[in-house]
C-alpha cells in the first residue's frame, strides 16, 4: 500500500473532542485505499456511505446503531471498497 492509498483524519478540535454531526471528505474514484479516522467516540458504530457524482466521490460518516465500530482507542478503520453507495445526491455538497 502506497502513501496515496491511505487516508488519515484527525479531529480539528483543539481538545481532540469527537466531531459533532457528519464527517465528509472527498476521495478519488480508485477505491483501493484504507481509511483511518481518529478522535471519534470509542466503541460506537458509524455508518459510512459513498456519495457519488460525475466528477467526485464523497465519504459521509455519522453515528449509527449499525455499521463500522470504532476501537477503544477512538479509531474507525475501513477499506474504501467496503463502503456502501448512498442514494442521496451530491448536488447539495457542491
Amino acid at each position: 500500500m502506497g502513501v496515496e492509498d491511505a487516508v488519515f483524519m484527525f479531529s480539528t478540535n483543539p481538545g481532540g473532542a469527537p466531531p459533532d454531526g457528519e464527517i465528509m471528505f472527498e476521495i478519488g474514484f480508485d477505491l483501493n485505499s484504507k481509511q483511518y479516522i481518529f478522535d471519534l467516540f470509542p466503541d460506537l458504530h458509524y455508518s459510512v456511505d459513498l456519495v457519488t457524482s460525475e466528477d467526485k466521490q464523497m465519504v459521509v460518516i455519522k453515528l449509527d446503531e449499525y455499521g463500522f465500530k470504532t476501537s477503544g482507542q477512538e479509531v474507525l478503520i475501513f477499506d474504501a471498497e467496503d463502503i456502501q453507495v448512498a442514494t442521496q445526491e451530491l448536488i447539495s455538497l457542491r
